[in-house]
This record gives structure tokens, C-alpha cells and sequence, in this order.
């Protein structure tokens, strides 16, 4: 993801990312646009670009980006 910026104090109501040390990332849409972010321990990221349904292949790519990264942990061996 390009320019990410952390986000400090970020409230985990969620322990996930704790249990294998695996990053957690979100997606949401309002329906404009969709912005995109990780947690990785207690540091939240939240990319900087909103990315909207006008511009499908950058969305796209962004998407492929995540799954990707997500493919890569579970690739990975367990610690």
C-alpha cells in the first residue's frame, strides 16, 4: 500500500493479530469510496488514498494487494 500513515491509540476491541502475530487488514465502503488499512500488533495504518468505483483498476489493485499479503501469511510457518 503507498503512503500509509499510523494512527496512534487505536482501540482493539480485538486480540486477533496477537494469536499468530499476523497483520489484519480492513477494507470498508460507504458506497464512494473505499479506504483501506492494517493492524499489525497495536499499530493501526490507514492508507492515505480513498479509492472509488470510477477508478475499477486502481480499486482493483488494491484489492489484489490485500489478498495477496493475506496469501503470503498463510503461506508463511506458524511461530
Amino acid at each position: 500500500m503507498d503512503a500509509i500513515q499510523p494512527r496512534a491509540g487505536f482501540p482493539r476491541p480485538y486480540r486477533l493479530c496477537d494469536l499468530n502475530k499476523n497483520t489484519v487488514f480492513g477494507i470498508v465502503s460507504n458506497g464512494a469510496v473505499w479506504p483501506f488499512g492494517k493492524l499489525n500488533l497495536d499499530i493501526f495504518t490507514q492508507n492515505k488514498t480513498f479509492y472509488t468505483i470510477q477508478d475499477m483498476e486502481r480499486l482493483f489493485a488494491a484489492f489484489n494487494y490485500v489478498f495477496q499479503q493475506c496469501e503470503l501469511q498463510l503461506d508463511r510457518p506458524a511461530t
